[in-house]
């Protein structure tokens, strides 16, 4: 996140107005990831 911070900073607020980070299927972290197909 530093890293695209650092990358994007001239944008961030004009271009860039809003930021969102995924966090695995259903919006979890899960080890290992699973297949919504799997989940019946």
């Amino acid at each position: 996140m530093r890293a695209f911070r650092d990358k994007f900073n001239h944008l961030l607020g004009n271009t860039i107005v809003e930021i969102q980070v995924g966090m695995g299927p259903a919006g979890v972290v899960r080890y290992p990831s699973y297949l919504e197909k799997d989940e019946i």
